[in-house]
């Protein structure tokens, strides 16, 4: 089963916040298969565990990228919380890539990565992407527009067309864990922040996504990340598995 940990978190103040009001963090992820009847066969894991999220998509060639996938989330996901939420982003998340990929290295899979921290004391996200899954982070349009737009997106690292950047296990062609490309942006109450495995934007645009997640700006983020999910599902040409992990930006205490 793919990881997940839905979860509302509070970040503690920090030494070094920035100041301003307090920025809360709202997680919430819907994991779809490409075959509906045979769950058991969705490739991608994922996890969402304040301050951190990611997704990672099993490579289909492959004949246990399921469970490498799923055992990389794990391994990554301890990793991330054994070092903190502190110091400089590309670093840490290739550590514990590092680390996740050694641990399962003798698994006959492989898969993408994409991870993601949410710095709240410093109101800063940061994306580490590997391979074609991505990150969106949208917020409230400036007037006279409505709705949301895009302020940050992260670059996919790729080969080839359908030949993404990856770990690998059991001697299988894997890529540098340094390989990854960077994103990050300022945090912002009111901000909507999205991790998702490339079956999202196989199947939707960009333009999509946004009037999507601007048509509810109540939904609590579980709910947005299944709305987005079957969106991609239901609209798309492109039979894959959708994995999405929805983080929302709120102001003040609870």
């Amino acid at each position: 089963m793919p990881l997940g940990l839905l979860t509302l978190a509070a970040a503690l103040p920090a030494p070094h916040a920035a100041p301003g009001p307090t920025l809360r963090l709202e997680l919430g992820h819907s994991s779809l298969p490409k075959l509906w009847h045979a769950p058991w066969r969705n490739e991608d894991a994922f996890f969402a565990a304040p301050p951190f999220a990611a997704v990672f998509d099993g490579v289909s060639a492959k004949p246990l990228s399921r469970l490498y996938a799923t055992r990389l989330a794990l391994r990554a996901r301890r990793a991330l919380a054994d070092g903190g939420a502190e110091g400089e982003w590309a670093s840490q998340a290739q550590r514990a890539l590092r680390v996740a990929a050694s641990s399962v290295e003798a698994t006959d899979g492989a898969c993408t990565a994409c991870v993601v921290r949410f710095d709240l004391p410093r109101r800063c996200v940061a994306c580490y992407n590997l391979g074609d899954s991505g990150f969106l982070l949208l917020e409230p349009a400036a007037p006279p527009r409505r709705g949301v737009a895009v302020v940050c997106r992260s670059s996919t690292r790729v080969h080839a067309d359908g030949s993404p950047f990856q770990l690998a296990g059991a001697a299988g062609i894997s890529d540098s864990v340094a390989s990854g490309a960077v994103a990050s942006h300022r945090l912002s109450a009111g901000q909507v922040a999205l991790c998702f495995t490339d079956g999202l934007l196989q199947n939707l645009t960009t333009e999509d996504v946004a009037r999507i997640v601007s048509s509810g700006p109540t939904l609590s983020a579980s709910r947005l990340a299944a709305l987005l999910a079957r969106a991609a599902m239901k609209h798309g040409g492109v039979r894959d598995d959708v994995t999405v992990v929805v983080g929302r930006l709120h102001g003040g205490k609870r």
